[in-house]
């Protein structure tokens, strides 16, 4: 079940895979599809034999690990396209935010210029408004001194004639018709003077609304800036934790790759183990071929001793051949260990340069964290800033009430100063009524005029603080663009350094390909062994078998040799010459059984060598299962801290959003403080004109000396009144008073509403000063530097223990190495002996043979012989043969 679902998983990879790289995708498939028919060859294989049937669970336990392991490689590979893709994003986002900054600072540039343009306009119609305010203060003057005149001619009416009177009322009234039309005329001058004067000033305001739009555009686009500056911290951090969990997965594979190459050496050890069985086997069998053959020579003739002996000659010839190539196989599987030890030493050269990588990009992370460190810095700095411009704000708004009521104290000196010129124009009765009211405002417009000034001072003094802010915010403008390139640099230098490692992760990858392969030609040799070790097995039991057919027909031909027999001489002859065979067979059974009993000596120590391997394989897994628990809980461990990570994450987001409202709440801020200061410089201009007002103050306090004669006389009359007619009431007074009832009830709810406002705005910013104390708790409890000083004692341990694991596998290797020398050395020696051995018993035999050749006489083939009186003399040796079969078998 586990195979076909292996094997559907990886056709659905070679389906998905086609889009992004053809060729790899299928060289990859092909791969793993070899490797999983040379998986279910070799179950099959250790299924069917009982000495490799321990290791099938652990060989395939292995294998599903390779395939995870190749399975987290695919998806590791496609979150590091994923972030090379938000990467490229993020550059394009920054490019289009800087170009968009270099737009707005051109159009602050073009709205300065406009601000420039109005600011002249205004001065030249400020200049011309003085010229007109100049012209009415001397028809004001002209005025007064027609009006001392008229107070000298009433004063004479009463001694001068009625025909005289006459006379110079009607010159009065022609004089005063042509003042009254030049005042007209100079009113209709002020309208137009006023309505340019209030274009210039919606103008001006137009520009500096303009001004205030870019600079919220310009705070906006700083905020994305800082945001994605964040984004790119957080892509570059995520980087680093898949470069981290690559590093694993790339140790999970190398020990697994390792656990592979000791399951084949284990392998081979029992492959070289069977031969040996079988080289023993083989020996056996041939001793047993020999005690044959001297059998057959002693009751054959030399014609067939020969031929079997050439036979014999051929295939210890083909066996040298045979043997000749195992060594040579064995020399290219040095040759090919020689390899892989060159490979392994220039892929831990490799890691090396890899782990430098990593210790820079650790460099590089604490560099971030300490330019975190100085913009949390600059962002408290920033909000002290904020608490001081609050402070200014407050100042501001006190000063706009107190301008607000003299701006409202001014309007109704205006209104008053047109009643009573209408009342002036009216009657001279109305101007006597009014003029102890134009004294009480005159007074009070001195005490303005002098809060006026010193407050056109102190505002003075705070726009060229305002000011030189101003320079300060645009020179750190400038600070932090350069900052912005620098980390535009750090950002290249860092995807430099990852195309670097994606390089040598590129070329690991190809060399674990190779190691791959080279691993799967492995199999199929030792394959190609089995086959021809079963080949020569059943070679042997054709053998056994052809020599139980010749055995038989031998019995057959001495019973019939037997019969034919009958001199005595001949027989004592041969009986001697078979005695002297038997006591030398038996001196070789003797040689033989010692040779056996030594045999068995080496097969026990075998076993024990078998026994003490089998402990040490168990100690291996056991420390296997220690460091996979050890795995175990360090994923755990990192599962945990990715949580804690999230949890972090999540508490960042809320204090962005927190802080970007907090940034909304400043901005709106910043548009009612240059509101304000839209008003205030409104107020400065009205505040220009004290000279000319010290001037209306100075004529209307004369004439308020004068009226004050005028209302003392008038008393004077009233107590003691020369008209007794004179008893109507004055008009236009009850309606002024109720009017300026109106007016002090509505700014009453204005100010009411105003101090809710202020109210509300202070609720706020308690609120988010609250809420800044709480992030700055937050992150005070966030872990620092230890978690880093922690990771990076855990990643020394790993690296310290993956070293010892690979010096013990170095060592395992160079053992199974010794051990299969001295096997192979072994081998030869016994071979060279049984071959002396073999070619000294040639001799013997061929010793024995010439004597009785000399001896035989003559046989008869038509008559009937008897010999050896009837025994059959070869049944003792073949129950030494069956026996010594029996033992060979056990």
């Amino acid at each position: 079940m586990m195979d076909m679902e292996m094997n559907a998983e990886l056709e659905r990879d070679g389906a998905s895979e086609t889009g992004e790289a053809s060729s790899e995708g299928s060289s990859a498939g092909s791969a793993y599809c070899s490797l999983e028919q040379d998986f279910a060859r070799i179950t099959s294989e250790m299924k069917s034999n009982e000495a490799l049937a321990a290791y099938e669970t652990e060989y395939t336990r292995l294998f599903e690990s390779l395939y995870k392991a190749h399975r987290l490689e695919e998806e590791l590979t496609e979150k590091c396209r994923l972030l090379k893709e938000d990467v490229t994003e993020g550059r394009g986002r920054i490019q289009e935010l800087e170009r968009k900054v270099l737009a707005d600072a051109e159009s602050m540039e073009h709205a300065r210029k406009e601000i420039l343009e109005g600011k002249k306009l205004a001065d030249a119609a400020h200049t011309r408004e003085q010229k007109a305010q100049e012209v009415i203060e001397n028809l004001r003057v002209s005025i007064a001194k027609l009006t001392d005149e008229l107070v000298q001619k009433n004063k004479q009416l009463a001694s001068e004639e009625n025909s005289v009177a006459a006379k110079q009322k009607e010159g009065l009234s022609k004089d005063r018709e042509r003042l009254i039309g030049e005042v007209e005329a100079l009113r209709q001058r002020l309208k137009t003077v006023n309505s340019y004067k209030q274009e210039i000033e919606d103008k001006f305001n137009e520009s500096e609304q303009r001004a205030s739009e870019l600079q919220d555009k310009l705070d906006r686009q700083a905020n994305e800036m800082a945001k994605e500056r964040r984004e790119h911290e957080k892509i570059e951090s995520e980087l680093q934790l898949v470069h981290d969990e690559l590093r694993s997965r790339l140790a999970d594979l190398q020990t697994a790759e390792e656990a592979l190459k000791t399951t084949a050496n284990n392998v081979a050890r029992q492959d070289n183990i069977l031969r040996d069985q079988v080289l023993e086997n083989e020996k056996n069998q041939k001793e047993m071929q020999k005690l044959m053959l001297k059998q057959m020579t002693m009751k054959t003739e030399a014609d067939k001793v020969s031929a079997k002996l050439e036979e014999a000659r051929k295939e210890l010839f083909e066996r040298n051949k045979h043997i000749k190539e195992i060594n040579k196989e064995v020399q290219r599987l040095k040759e090919e260990m020689g390899k892989f030890k060159s490979e392994k030493e220039s892929s831990l050269k490799k890691l090396a340069k890899e782990k430098s990588l990593s210790s820079k990009a650790d460099e590089n992370l604490k560099r971030v964290s300490a330019n975190l460190r100085n913009a949390e810095l600059e962002i408290a700095a920033l909000k002290r800033q904020l608490d001081a411009e609050r402070k200014t704000i407050e100042k501001l708004n006190r000063d706009k009430d107190a301008a607000a009521k003299n701006a409202t104290l001014l309007e109704d000196m205006n209104k008053k100063l047109a009643l009573e010129i209408r009342v002036f124009e009216q009657t001279n009765r109305k101007m006597e009524a009014s003029l102890e009211e134009i004294t009480e405002e005159s007074s009070e417009l001195k005490r303005q005029v002098k809060s006026l000034e010193k407050e056109k001072d102190r505002c003075t003094v705070e726009a060229q603080e305002l000011s030189q802010q101003v320079e300060d915010y645009a020179v750190e403008v400038k600070l932090k663009r350069l900052e912005i390139s620098d980390y535009q640099k750090r950002l290249a230098d860092a995807e430099a350094k990852l195309r670097q490692q994606q390089t040598v992760f590129e070329d690991i990858r190809a060399e674990r390909n190779s190691y791959k392969k080279s691993l799967s030609l492995c199999q199929d040799e030792i394959a190609e062994l089995k086959n021809k070790t079963k080949e020569l097995s059943s070679q042997i039991d054709q053998l056994k078998e052809q020599l139980a057919v010749k055995e038989a027909n031998l019995v057959k031909q001495e019973f019939l040799f037997s019969k034919t027999e009958k001199e005595k001489e001949s027989l004592k002859s041969e009986l001697q010459t078979s005695r002297k065979n038997a006591s030398d067979i038996r001196r070789e059974l003797e040689d033989m059984r010692q040779e056996e009993k030594q045999l068995r000596a080496a097969l026990q120590e075998a076993d024990a060598n078998a026994a003490r391997q089998r402990k040490e394989i168990e100690a291996v897994m056991n420390e296997r299962d220690v460091i996979g628990t050890q795995i175990v809980r360090r994923n755990d461990e990192m599962s945990l801290q990715y949580r804690k990570i999230q949890i972090l994450e999540e508490t960042l987001q809320r204090g962005e959003k927190q802080y970007g409202q907090r940034l909304e709440e400043i901005r709106l801020l910043q548009l009612e403080l240059k509101k304000l200061k839209l008003e205030k410089a409104a107020l400065e201009k009205n505040t220009a004109n004290l000279y000319d007002l010290r001037a209306e103050v100075f004529h209307l306090e004369r004439n308020l000396t004068k009226e004050r004669l005028k209302v003392m006389a008038l008393e004077e009359e009233v107590q003691n009144p020369l008209n007794v007619h004179r008893w109507r009431n004055l008009e236009g007074t009850d309606p002024d008073t109720f009017e300026l009832l109106k007016k002090i009830q509505i700014l009453q709810r204005r100010i009411l509403k105003i101090s809710a406002e202020l109210i509300a705005k202070e609720k706020k910013i308690r609120e988010t000063e609250k809420l800044y104390m709480n992030l700055r708790e937050i992150i005070a409890k966030q872990p620092g530097p230890e978690v880093l000083l922690h990771l990076s004692k855990t990643r020394r341990a790993l690296r310290d223990r993956g070293k010892k694991m690979k010096c013990l596998v170095a060592e395992l290797n160079m053992t199974l190495t010794a051990e299969h020398k001295f096997e192979l050395d072994k081998v030869k020696r016994e071979l060279h002996a049984v071959k002396s051995k073999y070619f000294a018993q040639k001799k013997r035999e061929l010793k024995a043979i010439e004597p009785t050749k000399k001896n035989l006489p003559s046989v008869r083939t038509n008559s009937i012989k008897f010999h050896g009186g009837g025994f059959n003399l070869s049944t003792p040796i073949v129950n030494s043969c069956t026996t010594s079969l029996v033992t060979v078998n056990k």
